[in-house]
């Protein structure tokens, strides 16, 4: 196992450990759709590469995407997407400004990377999280590209 695969398990596993997927399958039933979870279906693997393909296809991916796509592939195992998983996620931290929603998956994404950094360092980029810095995309892309 190489140090990089290494790292990447670490910083990979608790999003996996904090993540949980139930496999879900839409049925229409007189007109009237509902999702049920059957645990014999798998549509996980199938999600992972139609979200791998989206992002793909996107110009600009968000980064809440590709945040959303390695929680998926971790979660699943799935270590034949890790790296194409990674890739994207990373291109996702190319964007501009901090929605809402990445607010709350960068507080997340900060947490499991905190062992990473100095306490200073960590609170920093906490602090640019909290006052939704853009600055932060560059320089967790400069870490994952330097780990990952």
């Amino acid at each position: 196992m190489t140090l990089k695969r290494f790292l990447l398990l670490a910083l990979l596993l608790p999003l996996a450990l904090n993540y949980s997927y139930a496999s879900a399958s839409t049925m229409t039933s007189g007109g009237i759709s509902f999702t049920a979870t059957d645990p014999g279906v798998d549509t996980s693997r199938a999600e992972a590469e139609n979200l791998i393909q989206r992002i793909e296809n996107e110009s600009a991916p968000q980064y809440a995407e590709g945040f959303q796509l390695l929680k998926l592939v971790t979660s699943q195992e799935f270590s034949d997407l890790y790296e194409k998983s990674c890739e994207l996620y990373l291109k996702g931290l190319g964007q501009n400004h901090i929605t809402k929603n990445d607010y709350e998956l960068l507080k997340e994404d900060l947490f499991h990377m905190k062992p990473f950094f100095g306490r200073r360092e960590a609170n920093g980029y906490e602090e640019m999280i909290e006052e939704g810095n853009p600055e932060i995309f560059p320089i967790l892309r400069i870490f994952g590209v330097n780990v990952i």
